[in-house]
This record gives structure tokens, C-alpha cells and sequence, in this order.
């Protein structure tokens, strides 16, 4: 169960909203294998939306390859787009 509690809580890290938070793949693999003790992350807006049945409408961009995706929640109607 504790491993359990460990990936989900690198996977919350790992979708943090800002790109400078969430963690290297070093790290996660280093989180994943129990060498570096993972500490509870802040939620991202994404999955407060999720949880508290609310709407979310963020745009999010890349500058690595100038790509835009636009993310759109409304879990009132059960609809999901990226």
C-alpha cells in the first residue's frame, strides 16, 4: 500500500501546474525507488477542479516547440478536452 501512496503522489507532482515544480526524471525515479522521501504536493488546478466539481479553463503553452493546448474541464457535464 505504501508503494501505492508513493506513485500517486509522483504523479501529482509530476502534473503540477507550473513547469519549474514538478520534477525531474532523475528525481521521480529516485522518489519511485524510496531514495528520496516524497513530500505531499500542493493539488494543481486541474485536479481541484476534478475533485471539487467545478469548471477549469486554462490554455497552457510550450516553449520548447511553440505548441498550444488548450485544456477545458466541466465535470458538472462529465466532459474532458485537451
Amino acid at each position: 500500500m505504501e508503494e501505492v501512496v508513493r506513485v500517486g503522489l509522483v504523479a501529482v507532482w509530476c502534473i503540477q501546474d507550473e513547469e519549474v515544480s514538478r520534477p525531474t526524471m532523475g528525481m521521480v525515479v529516485k522518489m519511485l525507488e524510496g531514495v528520496v522521501e516524497v513530500e505531499v504536493p500542493p493539488p494543481p488546478k486541474l485536479l481541484q477542479a476534478l475533485v471539487s466539481g467545478e469548471s477549469f479553463h486554462g490554455v497552457g503553452g510550450n516553449s520548447r516547440n511553440d505548441t498550444l493546448s488548450h485544456v477545458s474541464v466541466d465535470s458538472k457535464d462529465s466532459q474532458f478536452a485537451i
